[in-house]
């Protein structure tokens, strides 16, 4: 079945990506600045252009994961959790992305649920990329918590963070494909 589904989000995939290569990638999914709310926006200014905290963190497969790791490829770090609908419909999406782009991006995300319940929502949901657990410590810590689920951090091959997608933006949405597509390509190509 799950075979069946990525098959068919690929097929989707290709068709929206003729389309969308028709169309600037830069412009189709435009995220405005200007419509968050002034603490959101303070709160992205505060991030960007900087390195995020670094972490070192084991995953559901007992995988250790260091940020610092990951320089040289792009990165997206996903913050979610198994309440949020919106977090667990955006998972093929992320799926699709980190296949087609395996040898330049690395998806890391951060589950609030303990080892033993993310460990199930991974499974269960067909998750393929890392899924680290209590990431609400994190998140609370210094990841723009206040950002909502989901949310997502992209950073370049350098390590520092370039956007910040919060919950204002990725909310009410499933299928993130071409957002992400497009925003990896910004960051790949900057």
């Amino acid at each position: 079945m799950r075979t069946i589904i990525l098959l068919i989000l690929s097929m989707m995939a290709l068709s929206f990506n003729s389309q969308a290569q028709e169309q600037s990638e830069e412009t189709f999914f435009e995220v405005t600045f200007d419509a968050f709310s002034p603490p959101t926006q303070e709160l992205i200014r505060s991030f960007e252009g900087k390195e995020p905290m670094p972490f070192l963190a084991k995953d559901v497969d007992g995988v250790e994961h260091f940020l610092k790791d990951y320089k040289g490829k792009v990165v997206f770090i996903y913050f979610w959790n198994g309440q949020c609908s919106d977090c667990l419909a955006q998972i093929a999406s992320l799926n699709l992305l980190q296949q087609e782009e395996k040898a330049r991006l690395q998806i890391i995300s951060f589950v609030d649920e303990a080892r033993e319940d993310a460990t199930l929502l991974a499974k269960s949901n067909g998750v393929e990329f890392p899924v680290l657990p209590n990431g609400v410590l994190l998140g609370e810590a210094a990841y723009g918590i206040e950002l909502g689920y989901p949310r997502l951090f992209g950073l370049d091959e350098t390590g520092k963070v370039i956007q910040i997608l919060p919950e204002e933006t990725l909310k009410g949405k499933g299928d993130i494909y071409l957002q992400l597509k497009s925003l990896f390509h910004k960051i790949a190509n900057k």
